[in-house]
């Protein structure tokens, strides 16, 4: 019987392909947000603000600045 962390020790690498597929689809996004206009910015950055305020708020009192905005763009 193995133990959980002898079996986490043990887990496959990801393969060069894999790290090579990852890479190319990151600089794919990347050049995708960078193209877009600074209104359709704003709005992504928003509602990544709307989703990550229930999560941190969970773990702890926030302080004001880390609210999200209420401004629509």
């Amino acid at each position: 019987m193995t133990s959980r962390s002898d079996a986490t020790l043990e887990r496959a690498r990801p393969t060069a392909e894999l790290l090579a597929r990852l890479r190319a689809g990151k600089a794919t996004l990347r050049a995708r947000r960078v193209a877009l206009p600074l209104p359709a910015k704003v709005a992504e950055l928003l509602e990544l603000q709307r989703i990550q305020f229930p999560l941190m708020k969970r773990q702890r009192s926030l302080r004001p600045w880390e609210r999200p905005w209420d401004v629509e763009p």
